[in-house]
């Protein structure tokens, strides 16, 4: 649950603006209404709930500030691009990132189509002043039409990223075996967001769920078998709690808020897979 973590900031670092105090020019794509809008909804099924519509509820328009940022030390022949986005009224911070960098190995580099959310974060004041930032403003009704027209909409993965988590499905299956290991296992795929590195995995048999993260955004298919994922898990029988005050500190926790969104994406919005055990390498085949 990405707001269960701190938000990272040791490697990146806000560009600095202008003499002038103009409010700093951010890249294009920021701009793009379609991304915005993309962004709106990656927060509403995770993030928003009553409090940002009541907060909203007598306004004819919300903002989104923008600022890029940087990377303090990038590796060699790194041309990712970062930025930040706040949202005021959804006290949410966001970070985003822009993929373009080298894979020596391979003689590769790694491109993401777009921007992608790293991380999120729910804060209770703004990171830095309005000036800060490029401040630009959504239409409350539109949002909320776009909101209504796609929050049912099913967007599935493709082959590529279905072979790439098949992969890692059949890793996270050795490393933990389930109790019954000759039956088949049902997973639910979560809904893929054009602006999400994460992708959850429910794994019914054993009420596990799996968030995979990387770059799942990358524009060469072949290459994205090669990238590496970032998995974790959490057992929803031992790991759900009604607040993180539960937790004293401890990680590896959700909440039972999240935890329903989860079961939403997966349940609702997902996709079933069922395998056999002899692909996962279970039994013999």
């Amino acid at each position: 649950m990405k707001h269960l973590f701190l938000l990272l900031c040791l490697g990146l670092a806000v560009l600095p603006r202008g003499a002038t105090g103009a409010a700093p020019e951010v890249d294009a794509r920021l701009r793009d209404p379609a991304f915005q809008y993309e962004i709106i909804r990656y927060c509403y099924l995770w993030y928003l709930d009553d409090r940002f519509f009541i907060a909203t509820a007598k306004e004819t328009s919300f903002e989104l500030w923008f600022r890029p940022v940087k990377a303090r030390s990038p590796d060699p022949g790194d041309d990712s691009r970062y930025a930040e986005l706040w949202i005021p009224v959804a006290q949410l911070q966001l970070q985003l990132k822009l993929a373009d960098y080298p894979i020596p190995e391979l003689q590769r580099r790694v491109r993401s189509p777009g921007y992608r959310i790293t991380r999120a974060a729910i804060r209770s004041t703004a990171p830095g002043p309005r000036e800060d930032y490029a401040v630009i403003t959504v239409e409350r009704d539109q949002a909320r039409a776009y909101l209504t027209e796609v929050r049912g909409r099913p967007q599935l993965p493709d082959a590529p990223l279905r072979a790439r988590l098949a992969a890692a499905m059949k890793e996270v299956v050795k490393l933990h075996p389930p109790a019954e290991p000759t039956a088949p296992q049902v997973f639910y795929l979560s809904n893929v967001l054009p602006v999400s590195g994460d992708l959850w995995v429910l794994w019914a048999n054993e009420q596990i769920a799996i968030r995979f993260g990387g770059e799942l955004g990358a524009d060469q298919p072949d290459l994205l078998e090669l990238l590496p994922l970032h998995t974790q898990l959490y057992d929803l029988k031992k790991q759900v709690v009604a607040s993180l005050l539960e937790t004293e500190g401890r990680t590896g926790f959700i909440t039972k808020d999240w935890a329903g969104r989860i079961l939403f994406q997966c349940l609702v919005l997902g996709e079933r897979v069922e395998v056999s055990p002899a692909m996962l390498g279970l039994v013999p085949p």
